[in-house]
């Protein structure tokens, strides 16, 4: 069973997230509140938006509007702690991978990082 069974959006009609008015922007934010797998709901939202603009982000997703989802998204990038899904088998941070990752996307590697790419050269 993916997250996706348990998220609190899935049994309601997907309209509510892509509000024509602040009250049913309301309506979403609060069943977004109370949703147990709020947080992959993001992560997946920030992947698959990527860097797109502020103004190209559409709807409610993980209780947040487009705008609130770049503003986290450039602090996660800034903060060179981007993470993705567990099941996208992509190397955890504290990794050797994840420090070549980090590379790869133009990102300052993490302290976990660093300190796993450290150890990898020390012991080869």
């Amino acid at each position: 069973m993916t997250w996706h069974h348990a998220a609190a959006c899935r049994d309601h009609d997907p309209e509510i997230w892509f509000p024509s008015d602040g009250d049913a922007a309301d309506r979403a934010r609060a069943i977004c509140a109370a949703c147990p797998v709020k947080a992959p709901c993001l992560q997946l939202a920030l992947l698959v938006e990527g860097n797109t603009a502020r103004d190209s982000r559409y709807g409610i997703f993980a209780g947040l509007t487009g705008r609130q989802r770049r503003y986290a998204y450039e602090q996660l990038r800034e903060s060179g702690h981007f993470a993705t899904p567990h099941n996208w088998r992509t190397a955890p941070c504290g990794t050797r991978a994840a420090y070549r990752r980090h590379q790869r996307h133009g990102e300052t590697p993490c302290a976990a990082c660093r300190r796993a790419e450290t150890a990898g050269r020390a012991a080869s």
